[in-house]
């Protein structure tokens, strides 16, 4: 009788031991990397542009500096856009940051009514003008004479803009500013700052823009 328990014992253990452990559920695939990177920085001064991020798959827009998105494939939307911190941003795009030209400086110099004698104001700042071309050694400058809407016609003002643009192109090239590096043109009348009815007296819009690459 106790042979017969045991054997029973036995098989009670054996079959218990044949039970199957259900598997555990696969882990989910890890997300894909990052195919490409769009990041947005800030302007000078702070402010930022608006860059749309899109491809087959949806769009996303860029509204704050230092955040990124993400591109796995044409076929994924792009990531939400998400904070960067500038040490990541200049691990990642450091080489590449540091060939960047310097950005663009912008001067206005301003005139006085019918001439192209500049006001004393900006006579007074155009040294600081000519030490920016020199120390950034500019091999691109554009020179743009604007008008205020008095004078005779539009075409007037338009020659008047251009004397005054190359009223100050003469003072670059007198210090050694290669012609060939100058873009010297006139809007006249038709760009101006402050917009005025016509035959209107506006010192800010008798000017010459001066943008130093």
């Amino acid at each position: 009788m106790k042979y017969w328990l045991t054997v029973i014992c036995l098989v009670a253990l054996a079959s218990c031991g044949a039970k199957r452990i259900p598997a555990p559920p696969p882990l989910p695939a890890p997300p894909a990397p990052p195919r490409g990177l769009v990041v947005l920085l800030p302007e000078e001064g702070g402010r930022t542009g608006v860059v749309t991020v899109s491809n087959r798959a949806g769009a996303v827009e860029m509204t704050v500096g230092n955040t990124r998105v993400a591109l796995v494939d044409a076929n994924t939307a792009p990531s939400a856009p998400a904070p960067i911190e500038p040490a990541e941003i200049r691990r990642i795009f450091g080489a590449a940051l540091d060939a960047l030209p310097p950005p663009e400086l912008v001067f206005n110099l301003y005139f006085r009514l019918g001439t192209t004698a500049l006001s004393a104001e900006s006579e007074a700042a155009l040294p600081a003008l000519l030490q920016a071309v020199q120390d950034r050694k500019s091999t691109l400058l554009t020179v743009t004479g604007h008008t205020d809407s008095t004078g005779t016609s539009r075409e007037s003002n338009y020659r008047l803009g251009l004397d005054r643009a190359n009223a100050v192109a003469q003072r670059l090239r007198a210090i050694g500013v290669d012609p060939l590096s100058l873009l010297v043109r006139s809007h006249g009348q038709d760009e101006p700052l402050v917009a005025t009815p016509p035959n209107t007296d506006e010192p800010r819009n008798r000017r010459v823009e001066v943008i130093v690459r």
